[in-house]
């Protein structure tokens, strides 16, 4: 007999040792994969060890014997290798160094700017990556000679009441005073976007803006619930809700199949229904079975219905518009399916 089958309790064993030592060992290994943790590539420079500062040195010599004879997809593997044994600013300059000679323009001018940080701070430790940090930045001003850089003017003002904020603190959370609040968002060519919304003690409230278009609407009234959860959560809760809703079903037909097995062994066994002690203990385990069987049945409904329910909030809520107004917010909230659980029944409606 297997460990899994000794783990396995006697009633299932009895009726579907293969199906029963099955769920247990699904059971087990869902516990045991869990992710792990990813690992940081390449030591820093002032702290690197011994090997690998050697480790990193063959790797970058022999991916410079590659540049220099124009082999670059080899070289550029080999410097990866080379920084991620040891993060040295040489390295990843001469990453870029490959990107650019491999016409990757925009990929050599987003690393040159990451290897004119780590020369920086290298250069505090040892005096030698001072040059790293002057070649990258020489290189960097002749790289922005060969692409274009465009920068936006976004032109939008954005308010909290009677305060401006400032554009690299949008979205971050700020802290007020309970009470009403108005977020604005102007535009300089006069479109504007308010949002009202209660301020509660002890509670966070999550608002969306967005910059109105030419003629719209616009919005005066925020939404109330401190808790509403974000679309891509909503996508989440209704996998999480289908998957719980699956397992549920699925216990409702393993458990109703062996309750179904049991009963008509008892049924061949126990003529006028006349049953033996030793068979009352198969009874019991059946009402055991039907039990499991009609919570897991409960269990698919609802987690089947919950994950029908969060979809359409999903979908209805990444496609609604700021520029409303509150009638027909109402008139949302009120197409929006929703459901209600009783005693013996799950109640889905709402336009879908």
């Amino acid at each position: 007999m297997s460990d899994i089958e000794r783990m396995t309790p006697p009633a299932l064993r009895k009726y579907s040792p293969g199906l029963a030592g099955a769920l247990l060992a699904v059971s087990l290994s869902c516990c045991l994969l869990s992710p792990a943790p990813a690992l940081a590539a390449g030591a820093a420079v002032g702290k690197a060890t011994y090997q690998q500062k050697n480790q990193a040195k063959k790797h970058y010599r022999s991916a410079m014997k590659d540049f220099e004879g124009e082999r670059y997809e080899k070289a550029l593997k080999g410097f990866h290798a080379s920084y991620d044994a040891v993060a040295s600013p040489n390295s990843h300059l001469m990453i870029a160094r490959v990107q650019i000679k491999m016409g990757d323009l925009l990929e050599a001018h987003a690393e040159l700017l990451l290897v004119i940080d780590e020369a920086a701070d290298a250069a505090k430790i040892a005096k030698k990556y001072a040059k790293t940090l002057e070649a990258a930045n020489h290189e960097f001003d002749e790289l922005k000679a060969k692409i274009a850089i465009v920068k936006p003017s976004v032109g939008v003002e954005l308010q909290l009441d009677d305060e401006t904020i400032e554009s690299a603190d949008w979205g971050k959370a700020r802290v007020v005073s309970p009470g009403s609040h108005t977020y604005t968002l102007r535009t300089d060519d006069g479109r504007e976007t308010r949002i009202s919304f209660e301020a509660k003690a002890g509670s966070e409230t999550l608002t969306h803006l967005s910059v109105p278009k030419p003629n719209a609407e616009t919005v005066v009234a925020a939404p109330n619930s401190d808790n509403t959860p974000p679309h891509a959560e909503l996508k989440t809760l209704s996998y999480i809700s289908a998957g719980v809703g699956v397992a549920g079903l699925a216990t409702f037909g393993i458990f109703g199949y062996m309750n179904n097995q049991v009963s008509d062994d008892l049924e061949s066994s126990c003529p006028g229904r006349r049953c033996q002690g030793h068979q009352w203990e198969d009874a019991e385990d059946g009402r055991l079975y039907q039990t499991v069987a009609n919570v897991g049945l409960g269990v698919g409904l609802i987690g089947i219905g919950t994950a029908t329910v969060l979809w359409f909030r999903h979908n209805g809520s990444a496609s609604a518009s700021l520029t409303t107004n509150p009638k027909s917010d109402k008139a949302k909230d009120h197409d929006m399916p929703s459901i209600a659980f009783g005693p013996r029944s799950v109640s889905v409606w709402g336009q879908f």
